[in-house]
């Protein structure tokens, strides 16, 4: 389980440019735990994903960050719209659930 990626840039502040650079940010978060426990996307098998003020057009931009990452063929989810993140001015979070192969 990797809870609560958001945004955060190395330094742990929120990365400049809007929803899809958090969203991008967010993933790329994820990925590297994912190599740090020696797995990678292909392992993922759900996303939980918060969205502030949930519209089509952030819909639009997770998704094509999530397409990029899994293309056509891509982890169960579950997209939820929410009032408010963690911290000012967060638009996106996820949580990932991954399997380690024995």
């Amino acid at each position: 389980f990797i809870a609560g990626q958001w945004g955060a840039s190395p330094a742990g502040t929120l990365v400049e440019g809007g929803f899809e650079a958090q969203v991008q940010r967010a993933f790329e978060n994820v990925q590297t735990h994912l190599r740090a426990v020696g797995i990678g996307p292909g392992q993922v098998t759900k996303l939980t994903h918060y969205v502030v003020d949930l519209d089509q057009a952030k819909r639009a931009a997770m998704h094509g960050v999530v397409g990029s990452i899994w293309g056509e063929v891509r982890p169960a989810a579950t997209l939820l719209g929410v009032e408010r993140l963690a911290r000012d001015g967060m638009f996106y979070e996820v949580d990932v659930q991954a399997v380690i192969p024995d």
